[in-house]
């Protein structure tokens, strides 16, 4: 059970019960007693026949058995009743199996077909369920197979497994599943200062509920002072705040800390505005018995801060209309009326108190000319609160939206950070996430790591580990990295040519499943470790020394090191394999994808953590420039590409001391 085909298998039944898109169409399970064995229903669509009752209750029960070489070699399918398709076949011992390339061994080198390791049980399932099902392939030609569609439902509807206790439609096993009881993807939390997505903690278990005793008995209020008197609370229970009391609002939720915006709205993934945010303020004796709480609160939050600043603004602003228009009204009289009196003389300050005067002088009217300019630009939306403004910019559609309101003045670009905006746009645009924000200010990159398809976890196309596993064999974190193929040139004997196909490879499935094939079946002979954290590429060095050394053994220039590793061997290795990627992208030979740009610049954040590594590096880099330049001169137009590409890359930034 210990093997890596047991694991892998593992593996992948956790992956077809956390599938919901195959519900009420494919049911897999193995069996009680041997893993390698599954069995599997593939439920008919009622459009497969005329009979929908007879087809939507008719399902085909098929037959894995897998081997211990598995993800390496395929799994054999069998049927266990006749089906009228043009890639079933009937076998000699009476069972019937399918004829497809897919379940093949790859026996030739030619890449593109037959079986790959990356496939798993699940994709296994959802290709023969689209396959099987297709009325195009439906015929009725064999001699088996004379009964038409009818009699294969029928046989179909009576059969009876020996294995398990599957009895037709009656008593199906696996049991059909429903979506209820599929189990909730386990979510992740993203945390931005740190840049890391981690798995949620487990939801604490509820307290049991325990009746309170009755608060005593108030004392009956005394009467302040004549001199302190103050207003006195309002004793509506359920107050809706309003615009006017918002100096209010930050103290009880304080005291509450049933709405504060960076505790309560990131947990709560339910209410989608700040409209549908609680406000119901507690008890006059719950306020008393929170009041610990506040004496406790560092500082207000940085949503809060950002609202009192916002008024401030406001304020400072009204506030200077009043005193401009108070003090023309008193210019206007005084203009006219003679002096009097002449007021009695006083000191002139210095130059020094002069300049000091002008400078502070020129500095709040520039303020107040930047904060004029910024609410003329925003229009109408400065007569808003900021509450009022948030729960107006939840109405837009997109990030794109966003994006350009928040280009239009200072006034908006502040409202456009909000967290809580990008709360809302998560949950509308992405609703079946594994993601959650450990805080408010964390939603906005968890809304970009879903946009740009960044959610996913690293993980081996062949053994399906992620990163941060343990290699059980090392007693290590595994090693992530890609493979590699290269050309020698017969002349010179140096490597002339270096190829990835960038797919994500386990250093334990090459190493101890001997995985030599990529995803699409391409041979690969090497295995280059990358740079994905500081833990993880101080336990690949070892690894990447031994392979950039192999790499460069049969260099002439390179044998008084007798196979051992030379740092000035990064600069024959990482550059031709990024030149080799730049010319292919320019000759059309791959395609401008993700996949591309992702692991062009994983291998090129490789070789700048390497500079760090050994700084000599460095002075290698600056003394190669020139050759590299004066190759450009009097050759073909591919080896120009190749050469202008490693020039290139000689002049890229190294890290420096």
């Amino acid at each position: 059970m210990s093997s890596r085909a047991a694991q892998r298998l593992l593996h992948d039944y956790q992956e077809v019960c956390a599938a919901r898109e195959i519900v009420g169409l494919i049911d897999a399970s193995p069996l009680e007693d041997n893993l390698f064995e599954w069995h599997v229903n593939l439920w008919l669509l009622s459009s497969t026949h005329t009979d929908s009752e007879v087809a939507a209750a008719s399902a085909i029960h098929l037959v894995l058995s897998f081997t211990e070489d598995y993800p390496s070699q395929p799994p054999s399918v069998l049927l266990c009743t006749p089906f009228p398709h043009a890639n079933v076949v009937r076998k000699a011992n009476g069972t019937y199996a399918i004829c497809l390339d897919m379940l093949e061994p790859r026996k030739s080198k030619s890449p593109y077909s037959g079986w790959s390791s990356a496939m798993s049980v699940l994709s296994i399932l959802i290709q023969l369920q689209a396959f099987l099902t297709t009325k195009k392939l439906h015929y009725s030609g064999a001699m088996e197979f004379q009964g038409s569609m009818d009699r294969s439902l029928r046989q179909m509807a009576d059969f009876e497994c020996k294995k398990c206790t599957h009895h037709g439609a009656a008593a199906p096993w696996p049991v059909r599943r429903e979506k209820a009881d599929c189990a909730p993807p386990p979510a992740r939390l993203v945390c931005r200062p740190c840049g890391t997505v981690a798995p949620a903690a487990p939801a604490a278990e509820p307290v049991p509920w325990t009746p309170k005793p009755p608060p005593p008995a108030a004392a009956p209020p005394t009467q302040p002072a004549a001199g302190n008197s103050k207003p006195k609370a309002s004793s509506n229970l359920f107050a809706v705040l309003s615009p006017e009391n918002d100096d209010d609002v930050d103290s009880v939720e304080e005291l509450t800390g049933a709405t504060c915006p960076a505790a309560s709205v990131a947990d709560d993934a339910k209410s989608d505005s700040l409209s549908d945010s609680p406000t119901v303020q507690s008890a006059p004796h719950q306020l008393k018995a929170a009041a610990g709480a506040l004496a406790t609160k560092v500082g207000p939050s940085k949503r809060t801060q950002k609202k009192n600043a916002y008024r401030t603004r406001k304020r400072a602003l009204g506030h200077h209309e009043l005193h401009a228009s108070e003090e023309a009204k008193e210019a206007a009289p005084a203009a006219t009326e003679p002096a009097t009196s002449a007021e009695p003389s006083m000191a002139e300050p210095s130059m020094a108190e002069q300049v000091a005067c002008a400078v502070l002088e020129d500095s709040r009217d520039e303020a107040r000319v930047a904060e004029q300019a910024a609410a003329e630009c925003a229009g109408p939306f400065a007569l808003l609160s900021y509450d009022a403004l948030i729960i107006l910019m939840e109405k837009l559609h997109t990030e794109a939206d966003v994006r350009a309101l928040a280009c239009t003045c200072s006034h908006l670009r502040g409202a456009c950070d909000d967290g809580l905006l990008w709360r809302v746009l998560f949950h509308r645009h992405f609703p079946a996430s594994q993601l959650s924000a450990a805080s408010l200010s964390d939603w906005r990159h968890a809304y970009m790591l879903e946009l740009s398809s960044n959610a996913e976890q690293l993980r081996c196309y062949h053994s399906k580990v992620t990163l941060g596993a343990l290699d059980q064999k090392r007693g290590g974190p595994e090693v992530f990295g890609i493979p590699l193929t290269f050309t020698v040139n017969p002349r010179t004997h140096e490597v002339d040519c270096i190829y990835s196909t960038l797919d994500a490879l386990s250093f334990s499935a090459f190493k101890d499943d001997g995985v030599r094939t990529s995803v699409w079946g391409e041979d690969f002979t090497h295995f280059l470790p990358l740079f994905l954290t500081k833990e993880h590429f101080r336990a690949a060095l070892p690894i990447l020394t031994k392979t950039l050394a192999n790499l460069c053994a049969g260099a002439p220039k390179w044998r008084f090191a007798r196979g051992r590793f030379v740092p000035e061997m990064v600069l024959d290795v990482l550059p031709k394999l990024l030149c080799t990627l730049i010319v292919l992208l320019v000759d059309k030979g791959v395609a401008a994808s993700d996949v591309f740009i992702d692991g062009f610049v994983q291998v090129y954040r490789l070789l700048l953590a390497l500079a760090d590594e050994y700084p000599r590096l460095r002075d290698q880099v600056t003394a190669q420039e020139p050759r590299a330049s004066h190759r450009l001169r009097g050759v073909s137009h591919h080896a120009e590409l190749a050469a202008r590409g490693l020039l290139h890359m000689c002049r890229s930034r190294v890290p420096g001391p």
